[in-house]
């Protein structure tokens, strides 16, 4: 029975995360609603299902997993995190989305020295350096 139960579980986790990479807006709600403990739940490669939706640049997404108690603040094991992901990929929505988080820092460094700020520079967009730069703190801007 135990075995029955672990091996449904991973079904649901391997369905949901593939209906976050399809863009599959309808059914990751529909999953999220019927489990909800999958919202910050990790694969193998230790993504949540947030982190996949900001790689995968799935705005509508990411907004419902936000909303549902989605992990703004995850890292991967290189310390970059979502926020530095979507600058690196200049969304300026999932950049807006993440840092409406009162949890999310724009002034994490990863283990390559790298920030959000530093990222989002050499995209050279001013819409997500200025968003950058209002989120931080008086004492981080120092």
């Amino acid at each position: 029975m135990f075995r029955r139960k672990k091996i449904a579980i991973e079904n649901n986790d391997r369905l949901f995360h593939e209906a976050i990479i399809a863009g599959n807006l309808e059914k990751v709600a529909s999953l999220l609603e019927s489990y909800p403990h999958l919202v910050n739940q990790t694969n193998t490669k230790g993504d949540t299902a947030l982190s996949i939706a900001v790689k995968g640049g799935q705005n509508g997404i990411t907004d419902l997993l936000l909303k549902n108690g989605g992990n703004a603040t995850h890292k991967d094991t290189d310390g970059t995190t979502l926020l530095m992901i979507a600058c690196q990929q200049d969304n300026p929505v999932l950049v807006r989305m993440l840092l409406a988080s009162p949890t999310v820092s724009a002034t994490n460094i990863n283990k390559r020295g790298k920030t959000a700020f530093s990222l989002a520079l050499k995209n050279g967009n001013s819409y997500i350096l200025q968003a950058l730069e209002k989120k931080q703190t008086p004492a981080e801007k120092n």
